[in-house]
């Protein structure tokens, strides 16, 4: 075991135990909890650490970076998570892959996901994106 997989398996393992003794005090349930490793530039050795360390969910915030990910491991158990803002033209390409969007901040975004995700028959979850200040720049 290398240096870097030590490294990353000891994030892991302190991450999890702070996940389980905050849902400790708080009364909930760890495993009700869904803990997202956002692999942003991270290459692709990181990625397969995480899928020996059995992680479920990896998030990316660029659709190529993530199909070029997703592509390297043909079993793909993973859970994709879009965390990044989603452009209209890569919609096609982001639901063939992510399972969730985190960054739905339009009705026309939600109308172009929901018209490709019924093409394949699939199912995409979102995160809808509110501003709730009313700041227009927001």
């Amino acid at each position: 075991m290398g240096p870097e997989t030590i490294y990353i398996k000891d994030a892991v393992d302190k991450v999890n135990k702070r996940v389980k003794e905050a849902s400790s005090r708080a009364g909930r349930n760890p495993d009700d909890i869904t803990i997202v490793a956002v692999t942003k530039k991270a290459d692709i050795e990181t990625v397969q650490l995480l899928s020996e360390l059995n992680w479920k969910n990896i998030g990316e915030n660029r659709v190529q970076e993530a199909i070029a990910k997703a592509n390297t491991f043909p079993d793909n158990r993973f859970t994709w998570h879009m965390v990044g803002h989603l452009q209209t033209n890569k919609v096609k390409k982001a639901v063939s892959l992510f399972d969730w969007v985190h960054s739905l901040d339009s009705f026309h975004l939600a109308e172009s996901i929901q018209k490709e995700a019924q093409k394949i028959n699939k199912f995409i979850k979102v995160l809808i994106q509110v501003n709730v200040s009313g700041e227009t720049a927001k």
